[in-house]
């Protein structure tokens, strides 16, 4: 699971994705995913940060092959009305 808690981090989306990649390469793991938790615990709870947060990720699934490889989901918290 990545953990997105600032800017610099959803920036790093496709280095934190070839990190994971490359880890599971060396251990010769089959079918590669993770899941982007992006809930508003980890968006320095400001809940309205999520849209962006999974904006984000989408646009890096669609610019870039390995990253639309490994992620596979993200995790969107509840806000409380």
């Amino acid at each position: 699971m990545i953990r997105l808690k600032n800017e610099t981090q959803i920036q790093g989306i496709r280095k934190s994705c070839k990190l994971l990649a490359d880890m599971y390469d060396n251990y010769n793991l089959v079918n590669h995913a993770c899941i982007v938790d992006a809930n508003h615990n980890n968006s320095g709870k400001r809940w309205d940060e999520q849209p962006r947060i999974v904006n984000e990720i989408m646009m890096n699934r669609r610019y870039s092959e390995s990253v639309c490889k490994l992620v596979k989901g993200v995790m969107i918290g509840a806000v409380k009305g």
